[in-house]
């Protein structure tokens, strides 16, 4: 299997990102901004990963730039990692079908750089998987994932709202998302 170069993987799911960008009322609905490539580019080269399996959580994935960064920027260090995971969460439906395009691509550019890869998509609101699944992992010795990539969504949390209730579980208490 050839390598698909990550320039080129990356150039696509950009496309893919000025297709899907929503209109201003969703937008604003859902604290959506979509990451532009650099900006993913950079957050994924400030990556310290001493790890050889990389379990990745991408909590806002969009369409999974951040994740693709993330794997693209691995895959091409001195010492790539064998394996990387990614749970990918993602409350907008429309993005879906990208989001499992985008981790298609991670996972042929993995397989054809030596490395094993698996994914898994959380259809829904990343608050609400936190609070039912990832309390619990923290209690383990070993956490269920050592890197975090994301860029968070921007807008306002109400007072009454299910998101205020789910981070007040955990002791958080903050204004916005």
């Amino acid at each position: 299997m050839v390598a698909i170069p990550h320039t080129d993987i990356l150039q696509q799911i950009d496309l893919a990102r000025v297709r899907l960008t929503p209109d201003d009322a969703t937008r604003v609905a859902l604290g959506q901004v979509l990451t532009p490539t650099p900006i993913a580019q950079l957050m994924a080269g400030l990556l310290q990963v001493p790890y050889s399996t990389v379990s990745l959580l991408d909590p806002g994935a969009g369409i999974g730039v951040l994740s693709a960064a993330a794997v693209t920027a691995l895959c091409v260090r001195a010492n790539p990692p064998k394996a990387i995971s990614i749970t990918a969460c993602e409350i907008d439906a429309r993005l879906l079908p990208q989001l499992h395009t985008t981790l298609a691509l991670c996972q042929d550019h993995c397989v054809s750089s030596g490395i094993a890869f698996t994914s898994t998509v959380i259809t829904g609101d990343f608050l609400a998987f936190a609070a039912t699944h990832l309390e619990p992992m923290f209690a383990q010795a070993t956490p269920a994932y050592n890197i975090a990539i994301l860029n968070p969504p921007y807008r306002k949390i109400q007072t009454a709202s299910p998101e205020r209730r789910l981070l007040s579980q955990f002791g958080v208490e903050v204004s916005n998302l």
